[in-house]
């Protein structure tokens, strides 16, 4: 709860400067190390979407 209130202060802060959006991380796995996969959909998904703000 402190967190989302803390993001969305921050959000009106900034509403004028910048665009902000939220990342959905229920479906992000604990990493680890020792597990060799494949990367899950979800962590692709994050990464897009990082990747798409800061270009």
């Amino acid at each position: 709860m402190f967190k989302s209130l803390l993001a969305e202060t921050e959000a009106k802060l900034l509403e004028d400067k910048a665009i902000v959006s939220y990342l959905d991380w229920k479906d992000v796995p604990d990493f680890s190390q020792d597990l060799e996969v494949e990367t899950p959909v979800a962590v692709a998904s994050v990464r897009k979407a990082v990747l798409a703000a800061i270009n």
